[in-house]
């Protein structure tokens, strides 16, 4: 085939023999706070009330929000409700090696159906120095507060989003002139279209009932555990007929899609089933990317259900974040007072209970 004939089935670009590419890595996490008996604790004024302190996974930062009520100046019989939050450099060493930090934060306070009745946002913009440092502060009227109140619980939400100076990376490279770009992930496409077109597929895998026609030697290439059952001619191999009972239909298109494509489309919904078949089948990176959601979906609604799911499937970094959790939001963590799941607890997983008691007696 001539060049030329080449060119016209590959879009030439032109690109240049220097080029630079900056990248910038944005943290972002969020924190849930419920105070009860508010009406009685705002009673105590010239009282400081301190949230646990939360950070994002894999950063050094740490935040807390703090709730103070002292007498409105200006009216001897109102009160006035400061909301402050902070950031925490105590303990490191050469903060200056973070550079200015930069980014937005969003204070909410929220209705138990997840409706927002007050929101305040401000930028971020700050040099780090030893000790904390108040992001931003605002003041509302207690009788206001309290009006928002629901069984007289104050429940506050804080998300921040930011990056610091040393997280934006510029590179430079030089590139052949002669370059040619095809187009991004087509091979991922071609792979896809295979899937859904059934194109050749020499094995079926049935799951409650459904019937999906796909190919060994993907599934040998991308799982270990399907590498063995075809290499080792076990009867699933031979009858070229796979049946998985231990999954949902929808988790395991999910799966199947991400075999193909090595993409998944709806993990934040679905991690949570996908983690159990990711470990099964050993899909590493699958596995990896279902542990990264369920730390960020972590809650007090849920935080024993996903310790257990971690435990059971040696997921070794969501266990100890959800550890961690767990010690640092005992007290509102509707898991535990849920005697069903405190009976599977102790009575299947005494391991994991000795695991959490450890975690509760560090310093």
């Amino acid at each position: 085939m001539s060049s030329d004939s080449l060119e016209t089935k590959c879009e030439r670009k032109k690109i240049a023999k220097n080029c630079c590419n900056t990248k910038l890595h944005l943290t972002e996490c969020s924190f849930s706070w419920t105070i009860d008996r508010y009406s009685s604790l705002v009673l105590r004024r010239n009282k400081t009330l301190k949230s646990s302190q939360f950070t994002a996974v894999g950063d050094n930062l740490k935040w807390n929000l703090e709730h103070y009520v002292y007498d409105d100046p200006y009216d001897n019989n109102q009160y006035v409700a400061l909301f402050d939050l902070r950031v925490h450099l105590d303990g490191y060493e050469n903060v200056e090696k973070y550079g200015t930090i930069t980014g937005s934060a969003q204070i909410s306070f929220m209705k138990p159906d997840g409706h927002k009745l007050e929101t305040r946002n401000s930028d971020i913009d700050i040099t780090p120095t030893k000790g904390p440092q108040s992001i931003f502060s605002f003041q509302i009227s207690v009788v206001e507060v309290k009006e928002w109140t629901f069984q007289d619980e104050l429940t506050i939400f804080c998300s921040v989003s930011y990056w610091k100076e040393n997280d934006i990376v510029t590179t430079s490279s030089e590139q052949s002139p002669n370059r040619f770009e095809i187009s991004e992930s087509s091979l991922a496409q071609d792979f896809e279209r295979c899937y859904l077109d059934d194109y050749f597929s020499d094995v079926t895998v049935s799951v409650k009932g459904k019937k999906y026609p796909v190919h060994k030697i993907i599934l040998a290439i991308r799982s270990s555990v399907f590498n063995t059952m075809f290499r080792n001619k076990m009867q699933e191999s031979r009858n070229n007929h796979i049946v998985i009972t231990d999954i949902e239909q929808e988790p395991f298109e999910e799966m199947l899609h991400y075999i193909y494509t090595g993409k998944v489309t709806n993990i934040e919904e679905s991690a949570f089933e996908l983690l159990p078949a990711a470990d099964k089948y050993d899909l590493i990176e699958l596995k990896a990317m279902c542990e990264v959601v369920l730390c960020w979906k972590l809650s007090t609604d849920n935080a024993a259900r996903i310790l257990i799911l971690a435990d059971m499937h040696r997921a070794d970094e969501l266990k100890t974040f959800a550890l961690q959790f767990i010690k640092e939001n005992y007290a509102s963590c509707e898991d535990f007072k849920n005697s069903e799941i405190w009976t599977v607890l102790t009575t299947s997983h005494l391991q994991l209970m000795k695991d959490m008691l450890a975690v509760f007696c560090e310093k």
